[in-house]
């Protein structure tokens, strides 16, 4: 017979629970001195649902489920798991971070077809541990159930921190109250095989990229970018566009457009108005002209531009064919290649440089932006055209740049901010995100602050309107000086 009882009082402390009907004859008090049977109950790999029912979970189990009490139980009443952890199983579902998702080799049971199947997609959550009223396969310890967040009947959840995260792993030095060591945990959702698996963050380990990566894990991600950012430019037709983008000649490659006015206009030669920039800052200034860095040179022809009016003119691209390709036409003044005219029409052409320039002054070599030689030296002026949404790390970009630059020297930065996750993860970008409060961050505004940061100042900006294949896409720019350091920012 059902009798009325009191609940247990939580963690025996304080006043009782509001009465909750007890089926069976266990008394409530009785299942506060079952600690001993409770934890071994909890380390033995039997089934707890196999051998205790309702008269005896509470006692045997030290858990509030089939049915032991007619509602929930303070967290507190019941004894502790080994661990010191209470309510692990009974009394109330708790909701899991992990969403509902196929386990390898998932077959749809022709029984019943709709029952797992509508609930992988990253909606549902797995909830976990059964609640007071858990009977059957659901109070078993491998039951598996999932519901949408917004079921809130019997459902509670836990928040578990680490104890201690081994700081050894992280760059403890990039770590701040604004950005904190969050130390990842992989969720059974991640991955899951298809077609049973979500488009939410958590459903795949690119969902890594909320947290804060190791050393190990923070190489390993940027290897694979700059691996990814290097095969997309390892390729014929892209070096045919490279090359008819820096050399032209624009009679041919861009015949179409040398009538044209504004932006298409505006973007012809643009490597060159690129190296035009720096040496026309450079006259502005009256820096030194010694030494200059282009700092994604493709195949060149800005780092000849520059080598009008420096000493010495270092270029470096990632990729090792275009380094190669820049060398060649350093070597021999002209290269012919095969430019695309339409569908299967290709026809050849010869790139070359202006007789007038020095080619010897250039040296072109291979490297990352973001880990620049330590034996490369110092510059009077930097050119990093279209190249800071194309990199793994554009604040180590931006911050090597600085280090780079010699006292009073100049930097011209070009962006189109096109940012892709596959050459930079999303917490990298300078700016091209929604802040706090909803506010839109722009490139242009955040590239500010975070040279400002550097001691910079804005000396102009405006726009520089891109060239050849992508004439489409004005870039935004701005003019940045420092009182000992009078630097060029267009980006």
């Amino acid at each position: 017979a059902a009798a009325a009882a009191a609940a247990p009082a939580a963690g025996g402390k304080g006043k009782a629970a509001a009465a909750v009907i007890e089926i069976g004859a266990v008394a409530a008090g009785a299942a506060v001195a079952a600690a001993a049977p409770a934890v071994e109950a909890a380390a033995s790999s039997v089934d707890m649902v196999m051998t205790v029912s309702g008269c005896n979970a509470a006692k045997v189990a030290g858990a509030n489920f089939q049915l032991a009490y007619g509602s929930q139980s303070p967290v507190t009443a019941l004894p502790p798991s080994e661990a010191g952890f209470h309510d692990v199983f009974g009394n109330a579902w708790e909701w899991a971070e992990d969403h509902f998702a196929a386990f390898p080799g998932f077959k749809v049971h022709p029984y019943y077809e709709d029952f797992s199947s509508p609930c992988f997609g990253g909606l549902h959550h797995m909830i976990l541990g059964g609640s007071f009223m858990s009977t059957g396969q659901l109070a078993s310890k491998f039951a598996r159930y999932q519901f949408r967040p917004h079921f809130f009947q019997h459902a509670t959840f836990r928040l578990v921190q680490s104890s201690s995260a081994d700081l050894s792993l992280y760059d403890v030095s990039a770590a701040s109250p604004e950005a904190p060591i969050l130390p990842f945990f992989e969720t059974s959702c991640m991955d899951a095989a298809e077609p049973y698996v979500g488009d939410h963050p958590c459903c795949s380990k690119a969902r890594r990229e909320r947290f804060t990566p190791t050393r190990d894990e923070e190489i390993e991600r940027n290897n694979a970018k700059l691996a990814a950012t290097k095969q997309s430019y390892e390729t014929d037709a892209l070096m045919g566009q490279y090359l008819s983008l820096h050399f032209g000649p624009l009679e041919v490659a861009f015949a179409d457009y040398l009538d044209e006015i504004g932006i298409l206009s505006d973007g012809l030669d643009f490597p060159k108005k690129c190296g035009d920039l720096v040496t026309g800052w450079a006259a502005k200034t009256g820096i030194p002209t010694g030494r200059a860095l282009d700092l994604g040179c493709a195949v060149g022809r800005s780092s000849f531009e520059m080598a009008r009016v420096f000493q010495q003119v270092v270029g470096i691209d990632l990729s090792q064919t275009f380094i190669d390709m820049a060398n060649q036409v350093k070597a021999d003044g002209s290269v012919a290649y095969k430019l695309k005219v339409e569908g299967d029409i290709s026809a050849e052409v010869v790139a070359q440089i202006d007789p007038a320039i020095d080619a010897s002054r250039c040296t072109f070599l291979q490297g990352d932006a973001c880990a620049l030689p330590a034996d490369l030296g110092t510059f009077d002026a930097v050119l990093a055209a279209n190249l800071l949404c194309r990199v793994p790390d554009p604040a180590v970009c931006l911050q090597g740049i600085a280090d780079a630059l010699n006292p009073g020297g100049v930097l011209v930065l070009t962006s189109p901010f096109t940012w892709l996750e596959e050459y930079t993860a999303k917490a990298k970008w300078v700016g091209g995100c929604v802040g706090e409060g909803g506010a839109a961050v722009r490139c242009g505004d955040a590239l500010k602050a975070l040279m400002a940061s550097h001691g910079f100042c804005v000396l102009e900006e405006g726009k520089v309107r891109t060239g050849g294949f992508c004439v489409s896409s004005p870039a935004w720019s701005v003019v940045l000086g420092h009182l000992h350091r009078s630097r060029i920012l267009c980006a």
